[in-house]
């Protein structure tokens, strides 16, 4: 997956996916190229940094919602981790 930041107003309001794989994880989770990631289980995704410490928090979950802007509407993407 190939992301860019997404400003609004001069700020960074989540990250634009640029390129996604048909074959890839997180296209079978849902994301696909044009949606703007906003925030991960809750937690906001304004920068790389951030964007790293949520898939950091992931390692412990059974479920990843993902909460994006897609043709201006926000949609949250829920995927089941299974063991």
């Amino acid at each position: 997956m190939a992301v860019v930041p997404y400003y609004k107003n001069g700020k960074v309001l989540g990250f634009k996916v640029v390129g996604v794989k048909r074959n890839s994880f997180v296209y079978k989770m849902g994301i696909r190229k044009g949606d703007i990631i906003l925030s991960i289980n809750g937690y906001p995704i304004r920068s790389m940094e951030e964007g790293f410490a949520a898939f950091e928090r992931l390692k412990d979950s059974s479920e990843i919602n993902i909460r994006v802007l897609r043709r201006g509407r926000e949609v949250t993407l829920s995927y089941i981790i299974e063991d």
